[in-house]
């Protein structure tokens, strides 16, 4: 369990968590070929005891380091949660996992980050993309009419 939280303590009175979680611990591999995850995720995390469930409150940081979509350079792309919240059932249907009193939050905090994480990671919004050097003087003139050449066809009635 990367983030326990104690569900007796909590019973007893608001619990306060803070700390942080290596790479390794989150397993996040993520999917996605531009995204890595190789820094550790920090929290601030609330929780507070609300009859049959626990809610989470917080703020939560993770640095995903990616490469652009359209240029390739690499960039680091910062995931924040703030305002963060997570309601954990203790009774009905929707119960969470209980293991020794305590509930790992981990699965639900990495399920929100790759909610998070940019489906087309860009440099900067206005990323021009692969560029050989002076071919920007060519972006910048108009581009050729390429129907101007049907203008100049002349077909002949038999």
């Amino acid at each position: 369990m990367s983030i326990p939280l104690n569900l007796t303590h909590v019973q007893k009175k608001p619990q306060r968590l803070e700390g942080t979680v290596k790479p390794e611990e989150l397993e996040m591999s993520s999917r996605d070929e531009l995204i890595h995850i190789n820094q550790q995720l920090r929290y601030e995390l609330n929780a507070d005891w609300m009859g049959d469930a626990v809610l989470v409150q917080g703020d939560v940081e993770l640095p995903a380091e990616c490469d652009c979509a359209r240029c390739l350079k690499s960039f680091t792309h910062m995931v924040k949660l703030t305002g963060y919240a997570l309601h954990l059932p203790i009774k009905g249907e929707d119960v969470v996992e209980i293991i020794d009193d305590c509930v790992d939050l981990t699965p639900y905090l990495r399920e929100d980050i790759f909610l998070a994480l940019p489906q087309h990671p860009l440099c900067r919004t206005d990323c021009p993309g692969l560029q050989n050097e002076g071919e920007d003087a060519e972006l910048n003139q108009p581009a050729n009419d390429v129907w101007s050449a049907l203008d100049d066809l002349k077909f002949e009635k038999d």
